[in-house]
């Protein structure tokens, strides 16, 4: 029983074979709901990034990109990747000097 062969039997028999046989399929995250106006992520994104402990992002940066598409995967996409790269920052505790 190499890989998944017991995993599958046992899936087949409760769900049957077109569901566990079907091609895989990626999973998108809906970043331009949460950044809408009001939506929970989004206030809580604004507090992170805008803060007066945001140690890298400038928020000249993060208001710009608020103006832009928030339905475009590359607005949304470039906020949420200001957030991670704010939280790292202040998680390992890195100085603007540093980047």
């Amino acid at each position: 029983f190499r890989g998944k062969r017991l995993l599958k039997r046992l899936a087949t028999r409760k769900f049957g074979a077109e569901f566990v046989n079907r091609p895989k399929q990626g999973f998108s995250v809906p970043w331009s709901v949460w950044l809408q106006p009001g939506h929970e992520w989004r206030e809580y994104i604004e507090d992170q990034l805008l803060s007066d402990d945001n140690v890298l992002v400038p928020k000249s940066s993060v208001r710009y990109a608020f103006e832009g598409d928030l339905r475009s995967p590359r607005t949304s996409e470039f906020i949420f990747g200001l957030l991670v790269l704010e939280l790292f920052a202040r998680r390992f505790n890195i100085e603007p000097g540093l980047v």
